[in-house]
């Protein structure tokens, strides 16, 4: 159950948990990826991935972004999610995909899967509160379109989260 007190979001019963994610396309082929991670209130690592995705929009790979995120939400047994992203456009999307009706088919998908997790907020954050899942994404090799999931933090991450305190 979530409660609004003094404008944050409290989870009442559990730790609240935040899903950041984003999208990144690479400049040299145009290939996009997402990356993603899974905190809790205090900043405490639960899971990060990456992912190629190959070409498409950035809005679509940051939706690609999401679709994965409540995935692997599912997978931990998560049930109440803040899902955080840096696109007003993805945000605006995910919260009205019958708005778009020649939007992406993910939009469905990831409609499903918020209905299945059950407690799911979308809201935006700013570019700069996503450094580390953007550059989680920037990991992804191309031609390989694996899910790839990490426990602990990803060596190539674990100097901004020493920076932010979580480490």
């Amino acid at each position: 159950m979530f409660q609004r007190y003094g404008g944050v979001l409290l989870l009442i019963g559990i730790r609240l948990i935040r899903a950041n994610s984003d999208g990144a396309r690479s400049q040299a082929n145009g290939c996009t990826s997402c990356g993603g991670a899974i905190r809790d209130s205090w900043g405490g690592w639960k899971l990060g991935f990456y992912k190629f995705i190959g070409i498409c929009s950035i809005v679509e790979a940051k939706l690609w972004g999401v679709y994965v995120h409540l995935l692997c939400a599912w997978d931990l047994g998560l049930r109440q999610v803040i899902v955080e992203d840096d696109s007003a456009d993805v945000i605006r999307l995910i919260r009205n995909p019958s708005a778009s009706a020649n939007g992406p088919l993910l939009l469905l998908h990831i409609d499903a899967l918020c209905n299945r997790v059950c407690d799911v907020k979308f809201q935006q954050v700013a570019r700069s509160g996503n450094i580390i899942v953007g550059r989680m994404a920037k990991l992804a090799d191309s031609g390989d379109f694996d899910v790839y999931k990490f426990i602990v933090p990803h060596m190539a991450v674990v100097d901004l989260l020493v920076a932010d305190g979580n480490i």
